[in-house]
């Protein structure tokens, strides 16, 4: 027999959390299960790229609530556990480990993935995304040591990430977009060739 929750929110992320947080607040009784592909408690991402990498906040401090909120509010974390499927006219979800949970209500809140470079060397040894947790995880441990670092991309997260580091930040498509005001410990390197 499967597991079935009146509403079942896929995405741990800010938009899945704040939506079982606000059925609560609305006094919604029903069951609520929360799927997250990460292991760790619902976090605010944001601040990853910015005091987390930094060193200014700690984990525990970037949880959109602590652990002990979502037992007292009666809302199940299914963490690390990734969806792989959708089965509509069965009302239910097929997961990565082989189970499968039912729901009445489905939300879909997984959030976007950022784009991964496509050109020669994308997979080398210090080439990241800025995502998850782990992601700055495994950044902060290159760093450890590295005098200079290279931003592809000026958007929010890119000229927020690199705190303290020579940084050189290559546009794509500079002609896109302007490149917001820049603090003195950033270079802006002439635009990437674009491969066809």
């Amino acid at each position: 027999m499967i597991e079935r929750y009146d509403i079942v929110i896929v995405g741990a992320g800010h938009g899945g959390s704040q939506a079982a947080i606000v059925l609560r607040q609305r006094r919604f009784a029903g069951s609520i299960a929360l799927i997250g592909d990460e292991v760790e408690l619902p976090y605010e991402r944001p601040p990853l790229s910015k005091e987390y990498l930094a060193g200014e906040k700690p984990f525990g401090r970037i949880l959109i609530r602590p652990e002990s909120f979502w037992g007292e509010r009666a809302i199940t974390l299914l963490l690390g556990r990734r969806v792989i499927a959708v089965e509509p006219e069965a009302h239910r979800v097929a997961l990565s480990d082989g189970t499968a949970i039912g729901y009445r209500t489905l939300i879909w809140a997984t959030g976007g993935r950022p784009r991964r470079l496509s050109c020669a060397g994308h997979d080398l040894k210090g080439v990241h995304v800025v995502r998850a947790r782990a992601d700055v995880d495994t950044i902060l441990d290159e760093l450890d040591g590295s005098s200079r670092v290279a931003v592809i991309g000026g958007g929010y997260i890119g000229k927020n990430g690199t705190h303290g580091a020579d940084t050189c930040v290559c546009c794509c498509r500079a002609t896109l977009r302007k490149i917001p005001a820049l603090s003195g410990r950033w270079r802006l390197c002439p635009p990437l060739a674009l491969v066809a």
